[in-house]
């Protein structure tokens, strides 16, 4: 854990500080590290940079669910395939077809 205190300088607001966490927390999105690894990299403490997410997730409630929007689903059917020409079934009763002829080499070499 990162132990790197964070003294809120004289004339720092609240809002000051909200907004520095709320920054950092974009850029930790956009990162992708995991929270840990954005915490050391940046230099800020773990624990304060959980309570301002975790603060920041009680706030938004159920206000924080998004619509979803589903489409009808397309029959497969309606989707063009390509010509199989080959199928090898297994033992397991799996299937796997070729459509694509420069593969087959490829394929027959593993069983050679």
């Amino acid at each position: 854990m990162n132990t790197v205190s964070q003294i809120t300088p004289i004339g720092e607001t609240a809002t000051d500080r909200e907004q520095f966490w709320k920054d950092h927390a974009k850029l930790h999105r956009q990162s992708g590290l995991s929270r840990k690894a954005y915490c050391l990299k940046h230099q800020l403490n773990y624990d304060q940079f959980g309570y301002w997410e975790g603060k920041w997730r009680h706030q938004k409630g159920a206000s924080s669910l998004l619509p979803v929007h589903l489409n009808r689903p397309v029959k497969t059917s309606d989707i063009p395939r390509p010509e199989t020409i080959c199928t090898l079934v297994f033992k397991n009763g799996h299937e796997l077809k070729i459509h694509d002829q420069s593969i087959l080499p490829m394929v027959c070499s593993l069983w050679g």
